[in-house]
């Protein structure tokens, strides 16, 4: 996609030359500084610890330029540079060294049909940004930021502030009713993390009811079509994404789990209880038995398909209380995963987020000051790397228990809730035409670029409820 977006662009340009009308729009250019503090979070990817303190700091970068081809196709392009350090500062050698990186961030063609003031339809297709909750500051926007199996959500990643939105590979329709009240978009995406190149369908509405209230909802089928079966639904990795039922009870067809968990209960460091760690035990046992069985358990798979539903809301109080007080509530919850499945996934609840929101009026003195918590009952760490036949991977529907063990010193069988509360405080101020500043302090899902993998993290690193961090951001644009 984001070659064929390249492709369009060039195609564009040699109509220009022939025959159609082109406009060049200004360019959007800037460069920003972040720089923040993060405190007491956890590294446990590799060998467990806990990094007391982490400096965000960063450079960044870009310039988006758009045309318009005969007032109704649009193509945009842009790229982005950054200069910043690596999680975490201690331990590695990379850690200590300035990285870099260069990146396309938009690549995209968008064609309006109809009335260019009021489109009958508008398609775009590419490498573009993507984002249905307008009121969302940080925490939110699920829909296209979350994973069903395993249940995670992220937020922040290579920028930490001002980026609550997605980045998506794919095809949006957009079509309005009621002079713009009724909002509606289908989307086609692209996965561009494992597995990749799974094809989502995706629906998104809204709708708002006068000038006070707005209800939006969506529905995103998540890999539904696999670039690669086998890579979506493991089913040749044997037992390690396989479970069975035997004799009315359900396990989960991989032994280490049930070993890992007995090693924590006989740890007298652990869970120190020989009792329960002879339980598990024999459940592990069992589990290699019927498995080695000549008449083997009728195996069922997870998967990393999955369908999420969203839900919104928005109720704004200005014509209430008059333009000036920009007070407005908002919220959002997604269901990540309709299907429950034995063992892991049993219990909806336990895979639904769930985001409030208030802008605080300031009368002009900020641009934006908002506050929002979030509520997730998620039994397990928000991490998307599990153990599997071929050691640690990202695409495993599984969450991640080992790292439960032998990270955390819990047992995996219960729930893990030091995590469930997050909250976060936004504010924007403009100064002047061209500079904007911007604060965030926060315990969320940030996700810093790690220093093992050059990407971000596969798992939070505020696990529990003493870390936090603080990011300010100054950012110059044309």
């Amino acid at each position: 996609m984001a070659r064929f977006g390249t492709q369009v662009l060039i195609l564009s340009a040699a109509l220009g030359v022939a025959n159609a009308e082109l406009v060049r729009h200004p360019l959007n250019a800037g460069v920003a500084f972040e720089y923040g503090q993060v405190s007491k979070a956890i590294d446990f990817f590799t060998t467990p610890q806990q990094v007391d303190q982490f400096t965000i700091h960063k450079t960044l970068g870009w310039f988006v330029q758009k045309a318009t081809v005969d007032e109704r196709f649009d193509i945009t392009i842009g790229m982005g540079a950054m200069f910043f350090y690596m999680f975490p500062e201690e331990g590695y050698d990379y850690s200590r060294s300035p990285q870099s990186a260069v990146s396309l961030t938009e690549a995209s063609g968008a064609y309006t049909f109809g009335d260019l003031q009021n489109p009958s339809l508008k398609i775009s297709l590419g490498l573009l940004p993507y984002k249905y909750n307008e009121d969302s500051k940080n925490l939110g926007e699920y829909l296209f930021r979350s994973t069903p199996y395993p249940s995670t959500t992220v937020n922040g990643g290579w920028e930490t502030v001002n980026s609550s939105r997605a980045k998506i590979w794919g095809a949006v329709a957009e079509k309005n009713f009621f002079d713009g009240k009724w909002k509606n978009n289908l989307l086609v995406t692209m996965s561009t993390v494992f597995p990749l190149y799974d094809i989502s369908p995706a629906f998104v509405t809204s709708y708002k009811f006068g000038g006070m209230l707005e209800l939006g909802a969506g529905v995103n089928l998540s890999h539904l079509i696999p670039n690669q079966g086998k890579v979506t639904t493991p089913k040749s990795k044997g037992v390690y994404d396989a479970y069975f039922n035997y004799q009315g009870t359900n396990y989960y067809a991989n032994k280490s789990y049930y070993d890992k968990i007995a090693s924590y209960y006989a740890d007298p460091a652990g869970g120190n209880d020989a009792a329960i760690a002879g339980q598990y035990t024999a459940k592990a046992l069992l589990v290699d038995s019927l498995n080695n069985a000549v008449a083997k358990p009728s195996y069922s798979y997870y998967t990393v398909q999955g369908t999420e539903v969203m839900g919104r809301f928005s109720m704004d109080f200005k014509p209430l209380l008059g333009e000036n007080a920009d007070l407005k509530i908002y919220g959002e919850a997604c269901l990540l995963g309709v299907k429950n499945y034995p063992v892991f996934y049993t219990d909806p609840l336990e895979r639904t987020p769930m985001m409030l929101g208030v802008d605080i009026p300031t009368f002009h003195i900020l641009n934006k000051l908002a506050v929002e918590v979030e509520y997730w009952k998620n039994p397990y760490i928000n991490d998307y790397a599990s153990e599997s036949v071929t050691g640690w991977e990202v695409d495993a529907p599984l969450p991640d228990y080992s790292h439960e063990v032998d990270g955390l010193h819990i047992d995996p069988s219960k729930p893990y809730t030091k995590d469930d509360f997050k909250w976060s405080v936004f504010a924007e101020k403009s100064l002047g035409s061209s500079f904007t500043a911007y604060v965030q302090v926060a315990r969320d899902h940030i996700r810093p670029v790690y220093a093992l993998s050059s990407n971000p993290v596969p798992s939070d690193i505020l696990l529990d409820n003493k870390g936090w961090y603080y990011a300010a951001r100054i950012q110059m644009g044309i």
